[in-house]
């Protein structure tokens, strides 16, 4: 224990959330504490409590042990460790009619919705995505009604397979906050109630517009302190992408066009191996694999993605910009991108890979986690994730002795896409 009061309740009430059942506080108990806090039902877990710990632009967090989860005007729109999967991102926040009904009460606020949702299973979902770190997209579409301080959300969330879910959310108003809710979190996880026990006393401060950018900053601090400066935190907002937030600084991007070039010289080498074995066709796909591999929008990065929620309790979420790594200037660069338009398909073209009977496939996910997929058939490799960068290259049955990384090694330099640049070339945020 602590001698700050409040940081001792907010021990206490971490012990409920996803934890084993325990005797919970009462309404009354819970409205004498300092601390906002809420009864919170996720799925068939038992009921809990859970605390508000942190109000910013991207969104109120609300914390218990280990797990966090993350509201705009009443909606839940992220999580942390939040198990058998994370809400990572909603879309279009800002067009969201509850956020109007909240603000302005029933009158002049649409009636309909379509956001995209992105969730991150932590076991296996669906037989065509893979384990863990993929994260999949739904198109969900709803319709509101309401009836006095009630508010009922009818809709459907759709993935890439065209499976389709269906769901009713209900709001409870009161004094301009939600104060009751049940909402559809996941597929996963199935629906979250959340009651609040004792209001935030403060006016949410959340931000909807997210205009990609980069800031700048000293070493010698951690992430979340450089998100409250006051010229950074009023350009945060509750719809930037946080899975690909990236730290760099120029000292590690020069060991890493170092790298680049050693990569190339393997390229090449490797194109004069098959043209000395008489093998045309594998020459001419080593050739395209260089040429690709030189387009490709690269920069070093020290961080792949944080999530908000995780930023004061777990310190993989909240990184060290260490003065040692900063090289001459001191500096890092902190790159916040908005929501890509998709994943990207990389290497060999869908042409050259269909030459060969098994192409290689690595996806490499925004976490930077890397899969190989060594399937019979090509129809039964996963689907990519959003934001998932795939390579397609030729066979690693088919390299040589001296060259069997190659794909692993240019699948490591994937985790050095530089999502900010991407959007600029592509135009490919939504």
């Amino acid at each position: 224990m602590t001698g700050d009061p409040k940081a001792n309740e907010l021990l206490t009430i971490y012990e409920y959330f996803f934890a084993d059942p325990l005797p919970l506080p009462s309404r009354s108990e819970l409205q004498q504490g300092q601390l906002p806090t809420a009864y919170v039902q996720a799925g068939d877990n038992d009921r809990a409590v859970i605390a508000l710990g942190n109000s910013g632009p991207y969104g109120e967090i609300w914390y218990s042990g280990g797990q966090a989860l993350r509201l705009a005007h009443g909606r839940l729109i992220g999580s942390g460790d939040v198990a058998p999967a994370d809400l990572i991102m909603v879309t279009n926040l800002a067009a969201d009619p509850l956020r109007c009904i909240v603000a302005n009460g029933d009158s002049n606020c649409e009636r309909s919705w379509q956001r995209t949702v992105d969730i991150r299973p932590s076991k296996l979902v669906e037989a065509s995505y893979q384990r863990g770190d993929v994260i999949v997209s739904y198109q969900v579409s709803s319709t509101f009604s309401v009836q006095g301080d009630t508010v009922t959300e009818t809709g459907t969330a759709t993935d890439a397979l065209s499976n389709t879910y269906s769901f009713e959310n209900t709001f409870t108003l009161s004094n301009g906050r939600v104060s009751q809710s049940r909402q559809w979190f996941s597929p996963q996880l199935g629906y979250i109630d959340y009651d609040v026990a004792k209001m935030p006393e403060t006016a949410e401060r959340v931000r909807y517009e997210a205009p990609a950018f980069a800031f700048t900053a000293s070493s010698g601090n951690r992430l979340s302190l450089l998100l409250e400066n006051e010229v950074v935190a009023p350009r945060l907002s509750a719809e930037h992408y946080w899975p690909l937030l990236r730290i760099h600084n120029d000292s590690l991007q020069q060991k890493f066009e170092a790298r680049k070039q050693g990569m190339l010289m393997r390229l090449r080498l490797l194109r004069e191996y098959y043209n000395g074995e008489s093998q045309p066709e594998l020459a001419a796909a080593t050739q395209e694999l260089l040429e690709a591999f030189q387009s490709w929008p690269l920069r070093a990065t020290y961080q792949h993605g944080v999530q908000p929620p995780q930023m004061l309790i777990d310190f993989a979420d909240n990184p060290y910009l260490n003065p040692a790594d900063a090289g001459d200037s001191g500096q890092y660069t902190v790159s916040i991108p908005v929501r890509p338009d998709g994943h990207r398909v990389v290497g060999l073209s869908d042409a050259s890979a269909a030459e060969f009977a098994l192409p290689a496939i690595y996806d490499v996910q925004p976490n930077g986690s890397i899969q190989a997929h060594a399937k019979p058939d090509a129809m039964l490799v996963p689907l990519p994730g959003h934001a998932t960068v795939r390579l397609q290259s030729i066979p690693d049955a088919q390299l040589p002795p001296g060259f069997r990384d190659l794909n692993y090694q240019l699948a490591l330099f994937l985790q050095h896409w530089d999502w900010a640049a991407d959007a600029a070339s592509n135009g490919g945020a939504e």
